[in-house]
């Protein structure tokens, strides 16, 4: 999963995209991918990527495309695990996305679980480390411990409910460690949408999908992010020498140094 929308984002940023005709066939493809091999948050990524990307480098998007496009997209997204058949009803498909009631019962069982003072979050990055290459990777760590409290064994089985993303910062600190992870996090947030606005780069442009949107680095191990990042450059640069089939015209060229939140041109 990361491997491919890690693939997208390369095609799009050094193939210079430009062009809707070649943009939505190749964005939307990719959604209907995901979707049909059962990844929400794949097909998820792709279409806020794409909309990110889009609204920046090919043409602004008003606020009446955004509502329109998202009336569209959210009730497709939301109901996919019933139209997929995993759930029987309508009811049970909107059950699926109440993480209020996890994180309640997290909430009347922290006296049983205790404060961890930094561990859940220091454990969190093995979310990062492919099982396939450390078999001894431990099936409970980060939020999982919580989990493991709540449902033990189901982690092992590869079902882990979800939770509110404040209960890692609430397990390690408590009620302090929600305030300051809160404002910690609006932080990151801020620093790089700003550092993205200014550079306009692709690692600025990576950093702020991995901070604000929809992270990468998540679903791929470091390593082989970089590696394969460096291979599909190789790639495009290859096959636009020998073919030139993959690059697409310029537009205008647009002054970089503007930090304007507002994109340059026309909204759709």
């Amino acid at each position: 999963q990361g491997l491919f929308l890690l693939a997208y984002l390369a095609w799009l940023w050094f193939c210079e995209v430009r062009s809707w005709k070649i943009f939505l066939p190749v964005t939307f493809g990719l959604a209907c991918a995901f979707w049909f091999f059962g990844s929400k948050q794949g097909m998820v990524g792709v279409l806020i990527a794409g909309c990110v990307y889009a609204n920046f480098f090919i043409k602004p998007m008003s606020t009446r495309t955004v509502l329109i496009a998202g009336a569209a997209l959210v009730p497709l997204v939301v109901l996919s695990p019933w139209l997929q058949g995993n759930f029987q009803s309508l009811k049970q498909t909107l059950g699926y996305y109440d993480y209020f009631d996890n994180s309640a019962r997290y909430l009347q069982q922290h006296g049983r679980i205790g404060t961890q003072y930094g561990w859940a979050f220091l454990t969190s990055f093995w979310e990062y480390v492919p099982r396939g290459l450390f078999p001894g990777k431990p099936f409970i760590y980060g939020q999982l411990i919580v989990n493991d409290e709540l449902w033990p064994g189901v982690a092992e089985q590869g079902h882990t409910p979800a939770l509110l993303p404040w209960v890692v910062f609430h397990l390690d600190f408590g009620m302090p460690g929600v305030i300051m992870g809160g404002l910690i996090s609006g932080l990151l947030l801020r620093g790089g949408y700003s550092h993205f606005l200014k550079t306009r780069s692709f690692p600025a442009f990576l950093l702020v999908l991995q901070i604000c949107f929809t992270p990468v680095l998540k679903h791929t191990p470091l390593l082989f992010f970089l590696a394969a990042l460096v291979g599909i450059c190789l790639f495009l640069k290859v096959a636009n020498r020998a073919f030139g089939l993959l690059r697409v015209p310029k537009p205008p060229e647009v002054s970089a140094e503007s930090s304007s939140p507002e994109p340059v041109g026309n909204p759709v």
